[in-house]
């Protein structure tokens, strides 16, 4: 159970600073997994003022769309500064995760098509991540990022 501990793929790269999409097929572990949005050096005190469009289909035929507002992410905070690896939770009370994904054997591969249909202000890159066991590799996530 411990490796789980450590799954996290990136999935894709995107500049949230113009309109445009990227479609990719990539096999991913199973398990349950969330998606994770990367951008180095936010502050999440400045709105991102971006959205994404999030299709998402897996081999077996499932299919998930989400319109994303990126500043309806969620930006953890540690020592007084938020890290620049935010989620989607919505505030219900059992705070929903839509982006969870659950992946089985017969799911890959799975295509992600990811639009952005509004930009930000600046160009600006943002990796998407798929993460198992809520346990973002952190290091990993920023080290590997541009």
């Amino acid at each position: 159970m411990m490796c789980d501990f450590h799954k996290g793929t990136e999935v894709a790269r995107i500049d949230i600073g113009r309109v445009h999409t990227i479609t990719r097929s990539i096999d991913l572990p199973a398990g349950k997994t969330d998606m994770s949005f990367v951008v180095r050096d936010y502050d999440c005190k400045q709105p991102l003022n971006a959205s994404i469009t999030l299709e998402i289909q897996l081999a077996n035929g499932t299919i998930m769309q989400r319109d994303v507002n990126l500043d309806e992410l969620t930006w953890p905070v540690s020592g007084g500064d938020c890290r620049p690896i935010g989620y989607l939770r919505l505030a219900d009370p059992n705070y929903t995760r839509p982006l969870r994904i659950t992946i089985d054997r017969k799911s890959n591969p799975v295509r992600l098509s990811i639009s952005v249909m509004q930009a930000a202000d600046a160009s600006r890159q943002m990796s998407i991540w798929v993460v198992y066991n809520d346990r973002n590799p952190v290091d990993q996530m920023l080290e590997t990022h541009p």
